[in-house]
């Protein structure tokens, strides 16, 4: 019996509830082709198919739809201080796919079936939010429309409260002038500043001091309405030393005996009076260490020490000597070696302003790197095994490679001071500790933040020291150290190789009024008629940026400083006028 021919016929694929069938061809018939469209990604024998493919019986065919996760997320966060409220919101629908059914066919294009992704977030849903979060006070329903049209997380306040009024602290008025005031002799129109100058003094009974009570600011309210209480001021206390009185009530003072009223550097009220030393503070005198204005019409010689509450004035030379007031200092002679401190604790504060201004602003630039790192998952984990040393160590020896050696330098500092605070001088050499070395690697987040604010109650202590203005006058100085709280005048020849601080100003405009070697650092305007030499001897003039410099010749090798700004002269120059403007230094 003779076979019938088969007939030709291609061969199909079929897709049904995600199975793929295929039927082979007969005959001469060709093998079905399966080819991706929209929504879904097809392999076949493995690989990843992106055009019309031969699909066989024994042939693996895998097809998968498309999906994306979409995201639908309200994140809401009240600040610290339940003033402020924001809401984060984040969409994305996200896209799903699913997979159609297919009749046979010899060539198959399989398109996703697009589904519906998740349903968009409304300002409703978001002030439902606020409500979970009890947040009820102050919204603002432009800013709920703005974050629900972004959508991209970013943060929107959408909540204010309202602050606490201001509270005000104590504070001591001072019925008294501190400033001394310059006789004039009669019939002379001009001011002669070598001339004894009048001391402000009151006669016994004498009201000196009021004190202002404390104000309680009005409470304010939280976003989610709870009232937020105000600050509690600060109480203060007139402090009544030698020749002071407080009455019971603890708001007045008055004078037990007649002098000089002075607010020394602890803030403590005294009446002062004056120690005349005829002779030369020698050997055969001692030391001098007196709580009020001490008058020497010799000379101090070589190691002597005088130590005053008030104003010094040395009629003679002061060599190589030290000479530390509360007050001013007045040297009507010349200065050789040795160091001169006008102000007390205050001139002491003013030389570390700088120091103390540029540690503060590293502890903070650290502790901010700090907190940026520990929002990465990655830190996270070896924070949990290790602590956070590792990183602060990593963080110091790459980005605050200065703060050793600022530590350092204050510790040095309060060292060789023997004058400041206990607990400060603690607080220096635990600093210069934490940061030395491995030790680093032991400092915790909470550590180094407690040192930050400590740090800053320095400072603010050093910015707000109460303590009369000090100034310094004298003839000529030589390799000597000039510390004051206010101004450093200097009248005759000038200041060679000295090193001189100060709070309000230097001039130097004696004849020739020379600054030959050594540095000046000032708080307030310079005025020097003559700086460095021919032979170009290092010489460093500087002042803060709100202050500017007046130089009448300046020789090469002397640098000058505004703020931070320098500039070193190459040559000799006339004139010249140093000031900040738009935070260039301009030379005029």
């Amino acid at each position: 019996m003779t076979e019938k021919p088969v007939a030709d016929r291609d061969g199909t694929i079929a897709l049904i509830q995600g199975q793929v069938i295929v039927v082979p061809p007969q005959g001469k018939g060709s093998f079905p082709t399966i080819a991706p469209g929209q929504g879904v990604d097809i392999w076949v024998e493995g690989h990843l198919i992106k055009e019309p493919t031969v699909v066989t019986a024994t042939t693996g065919v895998k097809i998968k739809p498309w999906i994306r996760t979409g995201k639908r997320q309200i994140k809401v966060e009240i600040s610290p201080d339940k003033l402020q409220a924001t809401v984060q919101v984040q969409y994305d629908p996200g896209e799903r796919y699913s997979l159609p059914d297919l009749s046979p066919t010899s060539k198959a294009v399989v398109v996703g079936i697009k589904e519906e992704g998740l349903p968009p977030v409304t300002v409703d849903d978001v002030r439902a939010e606020l409500a979970a979060h009890k947040i009820c006070v102050g919204i603002d329903e432009d800013a709920l429309r703005q974050a629900v049209g972004e959508a991209r997380g970013k943060r929107v306040v959408v909540a204010r409260g309202t602050p606490p009024g201001e509270s005000k602290d104590a504070w001591i008025e001072y019925l008294f002038s501190q400033e001394e005031r310059i006789i004039r002799p009669a019939g002379e129109e001009r001011v002669d500043y070598r001339e004894r100058v009048e001391i402000p003094t009151v006669p016994p009974g004498t009201r000196i001091a009021v004190k202002h009570p404390p104000q309680m600011g009005s409470p304010g309210m939280g976003v989610t309405g709870e009232p937020i209480s105000p600050r509690i001021p600060r109480d203060a206390q007139i402090k009544a030393g030698k020749g002071v009185k407080v009455d019971p009530t603890g708001r007045e003072a008055f004078a037990t005996t007649g002098g000089r009223p002075v607010v020394t550097g602890r803030g403590k009220l005294e009446i002062l009076s004056t120690l005349v030393q005829r002779d030369d503070v020698d050997l055969s005198t001692g030391n001098i260490n007196f709580h009020g204005d001490v008058e020497v019409y010799g000379k101090v010689t070589e190691n002597m020490k005088i130590r005053a509450d008030g104003n010094i004035t040395v009629y003679r030379n002061v060599t190589h000597a030290t000479l530390e007031a509360g007050g001013s200092i007045i040297i009507k002679a010349n200065l050789i070696g040795g160091s001169v401190r006008a102000g007390g604790l205050a001139a002491l504060y003013r030389q570390i302003q700088p120091l103390l201004q540029d540690l503060l602003v590293k502890l903070q630039g650290l502790d901010a790197a700090l907190a940026q790192l520990l929002q990465l998952p990655q830190i996270q984990a070896q924070v949990k095994s290790y602590g956070t040393g590792p990183i602060l160590q990593l963080l110091v020896e790459q980005k605050f490679s200065d703060l050793p050696s600022l530590t350092a330098g204050l510790a040095n500092f309060m060292q060789a001071e023997k004058d400041v605070d206990e607990e400060e001088r603690r607080l220096a050499l635990l600093l210069k500790d934490a940061f030395q070395g491995i030790n680093i690697q032991r400092l915790t987040r909470e550590r180094l933040q407690e040192y930050r604010r400590e740090v800053a109650g320095l400072l603010e202590r050093t910015e707000t020291a109460e303590g009369q203005r000090a100034d310094i006058e004298l003839y000529y100085a030589q390799n000597a150290r000039i510390e004051a709280t206010g101004l450093v005048v200097i009248k005759g020849q000038g200041s060679y190789h000295s090193h001189i601080v100060a709070g309000r100003g230097v001039s130097v405009t004696g004849r020739p009024g020379v600054v030959r070697g050594g540095s000046i650092q000032s708080f307030g305007d310079v005025v020097i008629n003559e700086v460095g030499s021919p032979g170009g001897t290092p010489t460093l003039i500087s002042c803060s940026g709100e202050a500017k410099l007046e130089l009448g010749r300046v020789y090469p090798n002397v640098i000058v400083q505004v703020g931070s700004l320098r500039h070193k002269f190459e040559r000799e120059t006339s004139r010249v006028r140093a000031r900040l403007y738009k935070e260039e230094l301009l030379l005029e």
